[in-house]
């Protein structure tokens, strides 16, 4: 479902969307739709990566709340330098999903 959206832009700004709209040869709703989703994805990566750098969240969470995938938020973790984190907890949970898995095969 679509919603719509007023909002207020500075003339320059709104000048730079048409143009790029019409070199794009599509409409100015259309671009401006896309460039938000775009810049969403990235402060949701931004924000995400942010926690997990902290320690807030796991990766599994990070990425669902980035709406990215497990690699993808691996990636994107990386790219930023952030160390992984993964302590005995982790390793001990991972084990023991393991065995879960093992038991059903």
């Amino acid at each position: 479902m679509l919603k719509i959206v007023k909002t207020k832009l500075q003339e320059d700004t709104a000048g730079k969307i048409d143009e790029l709209a019409d070199e794009s040869h599509i409409d100015t709703s259309t671009l401006l739709s896309q460039l938000i989703e775009h810049g969403l994805k990235i402060e949701l990566l931004k924000r995400s990566t942010q926690l997990y750098a902290e320690g807030k969240v796991s990766m599994w969470k990070a990425a669902q709340m980035a709406g990215v995938s497990f690699y993808e938020m691996m990636t994107e973790i990386k790219k930023h330098g952030v160390p992984l984190q993964y302590g005995v907890e982790d390793f001990e949970s991972d084990i023991k999903t393991l065995k879960k898995l093992e038991s059903n095969i």
